[in-house]
């Protein structure tokens, strides 16, 4: 996946060690198709000019994005974290998930392993929950892991209503063949940071999540 970011640029050297070039503003790679363009991300626009031919998949961008909009400084403020929060979580996720495509799994496909695994027998309603999912949309992540053979679904004997899911001993022995190496992924991605730096993360994120 790469994003078009169509900047004026400078060669500079990647915390990855390649060489890139990127918005001397901004401090992002880019790629350009157009004479100019406009990117947004949710209602923040920013107009970059083009560079041609230059790609570089979105889990080598690592860098932050500064808001151009006109306002005051603590909007701006309040506008570049936000940016810097989507774009680390983008990245962190792609690059702890990328190792799933090898076991033919989407993100939310293990979510629904992993929780059935630490948590056991669910109803629909409850692993939405537990996934933040709408229902809707968990139906069709059960339903293909149905298929594969990795989940059932059984009805509730007293409450024909209710449906559980079920991990089959296939299921389960896929989560347990993929779980370790999906936490050394995770530790190695944040090992940039300090113990106590992810101590801090932790506490602030939980403060924001509750916005509180």
């Amino acid at each position: 996946m790469c994003i078009d970011w169509r900047a004026t640029h400078s060669p500079r050297r990647s915390p990855l060690g390649a060489s890139t070039e990127f918005d001397t503003r901004a401090s992002i790679p880019y790629t350009s198709n157009s004479s100019t363009s406009n990117y947004s991300i949710h209602s923040i626009t920013t107009t970059l000019s083009p560079i041609p031919n230059r790609q570089y998949p979105i889990t080598q961008y690592p860098f932050p994005m500064p808001t151009h909009f006109d306002g005051s400084p603590t909007e701006c403020l309040a506008l570049d974290s936000f940016i810097k929060l989507v774009r680390a979580a983008d990245s962190v996720s792609s690059r702890v998930n990328e190792h799933l495509r090898d076991f033919g799994l989407t993100v939310s496909q293990f979510g629904v392993l992993e929780a059935l695994h630490h948590l056991g027998v669910l109803n629909q309603s409850d692993l939405a929950q537990k996934l933040l999912k709408s229902t809707g949309n968990l139906t069709t992540v059960v339903d293909n892991l149905a298929k594969q053979g990795l989940v059932e679904r059984r009805r509730c004997t007293e409450d024909r209503r209710v449906v559980y899911i079920h991990l089959t001993d296939a299921g389960r022995e896929m989560i347990e063949s993929i779980l370790p190496s999906h936490v050394t992924g995770v530790v190695d991605v944040f090992s940039v940071l300090s113990p106590d730096e992810q101590q801090t993360l932790g506490d602030l994120l939980r403060q924001l999540g509750k916005g509180e």
